[in-house]
């Protein structure tokens, strides 16, 4: 009878004070599902799909000419980061989409900034997949100034690229002290200096040394020997054809071995090759 008693007394509590809070948390769960549906981003991977018809060019740069105006009319009708999202998960599926993921969100940080968007919106609404190729772009970008065709990532002199370096990744212009976002706006910058310097590299490893410390110096190295492979495997920055004399298909050493010997030059070298 006492056990009896004793499990309607349990049962008494959990019906006046459990029991309601199960059914808010089903509530609240159904709610928060209802608003992920209606606010969840309307491009999926079968949106992006049509991009590829634009693989059967077999040039790089012609594919590049056929899938870009397709991806800045995403990224205006959809934002950054559902586009990201779906270039995401088309990569995860298909090989093709995984060999150019980073080209394609190099485009659309370029075509963010250059559509009149902030450097800090875009590391806020961004996303690092594809090896952070939409933050780098919109380096790139800003780097370039507003003059710059979208075609053809504009060159600069070496005084007007001094000029604007140390100026492009400040916490003032990312809008945000995160050492990870300084990282990946000064990645990019080291991409931009070497084709604004129509691939000298020496010339734009000098630049990054013009940032105020070895670590953004180190960061923006990292960019400028990715653009070089990138570049002498017909990958790199700009849609026209550029070469790279410091890439050597019998010297798989080159550049490092002709680079400052510095350790963190040294590190970002080969880890890049």
């Amino acid at each position: 009878m006492e056990h009896t008693r004793m499990t309607l007394r349990l049962w008494e509590r959990f019906q006046l004070f459990v029991l309601p809070m199960v059914v808010i948390a089903i509530f609240a769960f159904a709610g928060s599902a209802a608003w992920r549906l209606q606010t969840a981003p309307r491009t999926a991977p079968q949106d992006l799909v049509s991009l590829e018809g634009c693989f059967t060019h077999t040039e790089f740069t012609e594919r590049i000419r056929c899938y870009r105006p397709m991806l800045e009319h995403h990224l205006d009708m959809h934002g950054p980061r559902a586009v990201l999202a779906a270039l995401d998960r088309l990569q995860e599926q298909r090989t093709q989409f995984r060999a150019e993921c980073h080209t394609m969100a190099h485009i659309l940080g370029r075509y963010w900034i250059a559509s009149g968007k902030l450097l800090a919106d875009g590391f806020r609404e961004g996303t690092n997949i594809c090896h952070s190729g939409f933050f780098h772009g919109m380096a790139e970008r800003v780097f370039q100034g507003e003059d710059a065709s979208l075609d053809e990532p504009a060159h600069l002199s070496p005084e007007e690229l001094r000029a604007r370096i140390a100026t492009v990744c400040t916490d003032e212009a990312l809008r945000t002290p995160s050492r990870n976002m300084r990282f990946q706006c000064l990645h990019g910058l080291g991409h931009a200096a070497v084709f604004s310097l129509s691939y000298d590299l020496l010339l734009a490893l000098e630049m990054c040394d013009v940032l105020p410390t070895e670590w953004d110096q180190s960061s923006c190295a990292g960019g400028a020997f990715m653009e070089n492979i990138m570049t002498g495997q017909g990958l790199g920055a700009s849609e026209n054809v550029h070469d790279t004399k410091w890439v050597s298909r019998t010297d798989p050493l080159l550049p490092c071995i002709q680079v400052d010997q510095a350790y963190d030059v040294q590190y970002q070298c080969y880890q890049m090759q």
